[in-house]
């Protein structure tokens, strides 16, 4: 009996508490709070509502954070819930969310966090290209060589690295010209040998070195320059300045103590060909050393100035026969300013200087010349004639070998002379006949062939 009351005890209890469990449930639902679902749980942890006590307060913290709708409550779910149907959509709401963030700050740092948390997202390619442009905005804000640079170092591949470029080798342009040195424009090319500057570069550099070789003004600071500077606007400049240096060394050179020196200069004086020299050259015809008398009348002869025909008219009286046949060719070579001169000297002169006058101005040549030369007092009229007879028998006139026909035989070929003559007065063996056949030959283009004559100076002198 007491065992049944025990029983009967214990079922009600059972009873009892199921009916205050389902109680508490059904208040727990009223009510339909996270709390109450807690204290529900914590009330009866082994209840068979503890499932559905747990799903509603997912539900309500789901909805919660629907409500708040933000990183955080949403971030507070999937901590409480991380196992939750929710979690997925969870995640993607706190992954748009971060976007709009990121998108709203607009700078490379929101972008770069977005990344960071949300690796494979698909917003992950759109807040690179952001921060890409964010980066080429910085770079253009700043615009420095650095700021370009380091952006092409972030993003080689970038549609903006072409641009990028093209702007530091502007700068560096800028920045070579603000320097303004050989070394900053040198340095330009270097770097960028196919850049739209490069000639300029090349000009700027070419305008230094020209300034500096100016500020040195030595003729091999002006060599120096063109050998750098080949085809350089300035080369007339810098050859100018070169003549124009070295012609003054030359003119202090005629002053030397060495004759080498005075010979060398008296040269490079002829083949200068600067009228300036004239006067100093016509000093060097009384310089102490007779070769360097002889060049000095031979470059008044490549001068060609009416200036030289004076003293050049006196040097066909030297007594050194060097000097005058180099006397007879300068004055030759002067022409028709000397041929005045040469008449009035040839009428004031002896016998002797006449012919040494008078084959100066046949090989000059003009009617002039040549008509003063017909009207030597003791030849009037008959000059022509006795060169023309004497030019058609020439090889008879040098077998002769008669001393005073030698004149004669130079005068004829000059008028009247043909290669075939000068060759022979080349190797007879007469020695003035032999210089004037060169002589003739190179002033009028050829070329005498030394070969044995046939003819030969005096070789019918004493036959009958």
């Amino acid at each position: 009996m007491i065992y049944q009351k025990m029983m009967l005890s214990l079922f009600l209890a059972v009873l009892l508490a199921g009916c205050a469990t389902t109680r508490d449930w059904e208040e727990a639902k009223s009510i339909n709070t996270v709390q109450s679902y807690t204290d529900f749980i914590d009330m009866y942890p082994e209840s068979d509502f503890i499932h559905s006590a747990k799903s509603k307060i997912e539900v309500l913290d789901w909805e919660e954070a629907n409500r708040t709708n933000t990183v955080r409550s949403y971030t507070d779910f999937i901590g409480k819930h991380p196992e939750s149907d929710f979690t997925s959509d969870a995640k993607s709401i706190i992954e748009t969310l971060d976007w709009e963030d990121a998108k709203r700050i607009n700078t490379v740092h929101s972008y770069t966090d977005f990344i960071n948390w949300h690796p494979e997202s698909d917003f992950t390619h759109i807040a690179k290209s952001k921060i890409e442009v964010l980066d080429w905005e910085e770079a253009k804000r700043t615009n420095t060589v650095q700021s370009y640079t380091d952006f092409i170092g972030k993003h080689p591949e970038s549609d903006f690295t072409s641009d990028a470029k093209s702007i530091i080798e502007t700068l560096d342009w800028e920045d070579a010209k603000s320097i303004d040195t050989v070394q900053s424009y040198t340095a330009f090319i270097d770097r960028y040998p196919e850049s739209d500057f490069t000639g300029s570069a090349k000009s700027k550099i070419e305008a230094l070195d020209w300034e500096v070789a100016k500020q040195i003004d030595t003729i091999v600071s002006y060599e120096m320059f063109m050998r750098d500077h080949q085809h350089s606007v300035f080369t007339t400049n810098a050859k100018n300045r070169i003549k124009t240096l070295t012609f003054h060394q030359l003119i202090r050179d005629l002053d030397s103590k060495m004759w080498d020196v005075r010979f060398n200069a008296v040269v490079s004086l002829g083949k200068i060909k600067d009228t300036r020299a004239v006067e100093p050259l016509i000093k060097a015809l009384g310089d102490t050393h007779k070769d360097v008398r002889l060049k000095a009348v031979e470059s008044l002869g490549k001068i060609q100035d009416s200036q030289a025909v004076p003293p050049l008219i006196d040097a066909l009286k030297n007594k050194d026969e060097n000097v005058y046949w180099e006397a007879a060719e300068a004055l030759g070579a002067i022409g028709g300013l000397a041929v005045d001169p040469l008449i009035v000297a040839l009428q004031d002169s002896s016998s002797e200087d006449q012919w040494k006058i008078a084959r100066v101005l046949e090989i000059i040549g003009t009617p002039q010349a040549r008509n003063a030369v017909n009207n030597l007092n003791y030849f009037v009229g008959a000059m022509d004639r006795r060169l023309l007879s004497t030019a058609n028998s020439y090889k008879s006139i040098i077998r002769g070998g008669n001393p005073d026909d030698i004149f004669f035989l130079m005068l004829a070929l000059e008028r009247y002379g043909t290669i075939d003559i000068a060759n022979v007065f080349v190797t007879c063996g007469n020695e003035d006949l032999a210089r004037s056949g060169v002589q003739w030959a190179h002033r009028n283009g050829h070329t005498v062939h030394a070969l044995p004559s046939v003819v030969r100076w005096g070789e019918n002198r004493g036959k009958k």
